[in-house]
């Protein structure tokens, strides 16, 4: 039998499928502890419970807290809070407050709410007759039909994930 060893940390949760739960790999429960992942944008709400979570380290900081024990609390990883305190250290408070989304709505919202209305309508009532769902080429394809707006596939998902 193989051992979690012999596998990068990135195959970890393979591994553990194929030959159980092994506790002492060092991925073990990174998945299900951490807060949050990179998974297309934020929406405002998640944008600003990041925001107060790093507005909290800054006070245990101040506090003299330590960098581990800040992780282990706020369930995210010991370089996010190094990451954290080293801008704090640097600017203070104000450093670690939210700069805003990292890209610009391309969409207005009046233009959000017609793609809405649009996409209610069903993929034939634009052209695509071979089947009725809706995939993120299409979804792109409608965008740059409807308001000359250019995304790519990947843009695209973001944007519905970030909509909703």
């Amino acid at each position: 039998m193989a051992d979690a060893s012999n596998f990068v940390p990135c195959l970890a949760s393979c591994y553990i499928a194929a030959f159980g739960v092994n506790r002492n790999h060092p991925t073990f429960g990174y998945d299900r502890c951490m807060r949050y992942a990179q998974r297309g944008g934020y929406t405002p709400a998640e944008q600003q419970r990041r925001e107060g979570l790093r507005l909290e380290a800054a006070g245990r900081f101040a506090r003299g807290d330590r960098i581990s024990e800040i992780a282990h609390d706020l369930r995210v990883t010991s370089g996010s809070v190094r990451r954290w305190h080293r801008a704090w250290q640097g600017g203070g408070t104000e450093a670690l407050r939210s700069k805003g989304p990292v890209s610009r709505e391309r969409l207005s919202p009046q233009q959000w709410a017609r793609l809405e209305l649009e996409l209610r309508k069903g993929p034939l009532a634009h052209g695509f007759a071979r089947d009725q769902r809706w995939t993120l080429g299409r979804i792109k394809t409608l965008i740059g039909k409807l308001f000359h707006v250019g995304y790519t596939v990947e843009g695209t998902w973001k944007l519905m994930r970030r909509h909703g």
